[in-house]
C-alpha cells in the first residue's frame, strides 16, 4: 500500500466518514429509482430502458450495457445535429 493509500485509509475509517462529493453506495438508493418519463427521443428512451435493466445483470456486464448506452446517446446526439 501507498503512502497514499495509507493516509487515504486511515483518514476514512468507515464509509460514512467519506469526503464531501463521494457519497457512500446505497444499495436502497437503486431499489427506488423509478423509470423517468419518455422523452419523445426513440434512442433516448431506448438507452434509459438499457439501464433500467441493470439491476437483473450481474455486475460485470453493467460495463458492456454502458458502453452500448452511451454509444446510442453520442449517436442521437449526433442526428441532432445533422438535423
Amino acid at each position: 500500500m501507498s503512502e497514499a493509500d495509507s493516509q487515504y485509509e486511515s483518514q476514512y475509517d468507515s464509509p460514512d466518514d467519506e469526503p464531501a462529493g463521494r457519497p457512500a453506495a446505497n444499495a436502497s438508493d437503486a431499489a427506488g429509482w423509478e423509470m423517468p418519463e419518455p422523452t419523445g427521443v426513440p434512442a433516448v428512451d431506448e438507452a434509459v430502458a438499457d439501464v433500467s435493466g441493470l439491476d437483473r445483470l450481474p455486475t460485470g456486464e453493467h460495463v458492456a450495457i454502458y458502453d452500448a448506452v452511451h454509444r446510442k446517446l453520442q449517436d442521437a446526439l449526433a442526428d441532432l445535429d445533422g438535423a
